[in-house]
């Protein structure tokens, strides 16, 4: 989660982790925002990232194999710490994207 955080960080320094009891999110001057989320598991990361399905986004993800499930408005990627390094752009043009959209 630490590279993942560096990584929205290069888009918006402000961010900062919000500690759950069953997930990470993030916040700006103590507002929520629930666009992206973190859930750490021992040797894997879930990665929720909150954004409308769309024909390009999944036409990207086919090429980086990440295989990500879209359910509940959101594509729910398990990760370990090859895939972060492996498919780093790809990841952080979709939390850049989830973090630009205006809200519902």
């Amino acid at each position: 989660a630490d590279r993942l955080l560096e990584m929205i960080r290069e888009f918006d320094p402000a961010l900062m982790p919000n500690y759950t009891k069953f997930y990470i999110g993030l916040s700006k001057n103590a507002q929520r925002s629930g666009r992206i989320q973190f859930v750490p598991q021992k040797k894997r990361l879930r990665l929720r990232i909150f954004l409308e399905q769309s024909q390009e986004i999944n036409e990207k993800l086919e090429q980086t194999k990440l295989d990500p499930r879209y359910e509940r408005q959101a594509y729910r990627f398990s990760l370990d710490e090859d895939d972060i390094e492996k498919h780093g752009d790809a990841l952080k043009e979709l939390m850049r994207r989830a973090y630009e959209r205006k809200p519902l």
